[in-house]
């Protein structure tokens, strides 16, 4: 097929004739001239998730997240309660590709598949939902990704796609969103495609928690009024400064997230310490350090 120029055109091809060339690569014909992709989207299994492999096996001018776009999970919340359903969009960049396209997909920390992915009208002929087995055990995922007739949004530069998870009725521990993506140029094979990969991670949302503790010089005297501070994920910070007996509190802590938990002090130097609360924690104590 003889290229046609015009940027118009040129997309309206690419929808033609690209497709699912974008992560699945191209068939071959006897004659060894690359024939039409199949127009139903990536394989599966292209995530760069655990297990995974992603698509610069087959588009290998460059390597993975080498280019100057990206690809980015937006909606993901930092914690999810049981049968929440919640909106995801995935974004990718580059400022030359023509079309784009993605495959994403959501696991526990058994690499299982976990939650549902649903489609929204306004996405049905742009998303598809599709199932894989991964690994020597055949663990089955299930995986979102573009259609034929979402490799354009008909503007240049970036592309995304919406869609909806649903978290499982049941807290499943940790849940992690892998995506890779396709920023393309639309010559009808893989050469010069940049690949993008991200990652995303949700913690269920559990009831608040307490933490408590003592700190103490290496001597073991107690420290009264030192400043004991709690970080989250994000970086945000919550003080509490110690009894005049040495003790420390912190209360209405979210559970199920993670923190790191530290002692400022001009005289002692103290090892910080990593948490996951699921209930109360007592005796979370800090000695000084010579």
């Amino acid at each position: 097929m003889r290229l046609i120029v015009g940027r118009t055109k040129l997309v309206k091809l690419a929808l033609i004739t690209v497709a699912g060339a974008i992560f699945a690569g191209l068939m071959l014909v006897g004659s060894g001239e690359k024939a039409t992709a199949s127009a139903f989207g990536p394989t599966q299994a292209h995530t760069n998730a655990p297990l995974e492999g992603n698509c610069t096996a087959c588009h290998t001018d460059f390597e993975l997240d080498s280019g100057e776009g990206g690809v980015m999970i937006t909606g993901v919340p930092a914690n999810y309660t049981p049968g929440q359903q919640i909106t995801v969009t995935v974004t990718a960049t580059q400022e030359d590709a023509v079309i784009y396209g993605f495959q994403l997909t959501a696991i526990d920390s058994a690499g299982q598949k976990v939650g549902d992915f649903s489609i929204p009208p306004a996405s049905e002929d742009r998303i598809q939902i599709l199932q894989g087995v991964v690994g020597p055990n055949n663990i089955v995922r299930e995986y979102v990704e573009h259609t034929s007739g979402g490799l354009s949004n008909g503007q240049f530069g970036f592309n995304s796609w919406v869609f909806t998870w649903t978290a499982p009725m049941q807290p499943a521990g940790k849940v992690d969103f892998y995506v890779a993506s396709n920023s393309a140029n639309s010559d009808g094979g893989p050469a010069g495609d940049y690949i993008y990969s991200a990652s995303k991670s949700t913690l269920p949302m559990s009831a608040a928690v307490s933490i408590t503790g003592k700190v103490t010089s290496p001597s073991g005297l107690v420290l009264r009024n030192t400043k004991v501070v709690l970080t989250d994920s994000t970086g945000a910070q919550t003080s509490a400064f110690t009894s005049s007996f040495g003790i420390y509190t912190f209360s209405g802590v979210p559970g199920g997230a993670n923190y790191t938990l530290g002692v400022l002090s001009k005289r002692y130097r103290f090892a910080p310490k990593t948490l996951t609360p699921a209930g109360n924690l007592t005796d979370v104590d800090f000695i000084g350090l010579e």
